[in-house]
């Protein structure tokens, strides 16, 4: 799993075949800013939680993987997640998640 939000935005952007810009996926997001992308691929700002479903689906990431970074990122203190807390003082790994959100759905 990459270690980053930002490092793993940058690089489904990098192997993105399709033929919005980049701020035309940024606005397909749901971000009003079309220049989000490239603030969240630097640092200056994080990847709102709302928006990793539609963010997920415009560069074919896993969104499961998207949330474990994403709280990973927000929740510093492991035992702070809401992730770790919802699975008994672990985090889950993205299959988990994913059978998870499958099973919801």
């Amino acid at each position: 799993m990459t270690n980053s939000v930002a490092t793993r935005i940058t690089e489904a952007l990098l192997a993105y075949t399709g033929f919005k810009t980049q701020g035309e996926i940024a606005r397909a997001c749901g971000f009003n800013n079309p220049n989000m992308l490239s603030m969240i691929k630097s640092g200056r700002t994080k990847l709102p939680l709302k928006r990793i479903p539609a963010l997920c689906r415009e560069l074919g990431i896993r969104p499961e993987e998207m949330l474990l970074l994403a709280m990973t990122e927000e929740f510093r203190d492991p035992e702070a997640n809401p992730l770790w807390i919802a699975f008994g003082g672990r985090m889950p790994d993205s299959e988990e998640l994913r059978h998870l959100m499958s099973a919801s759905g």
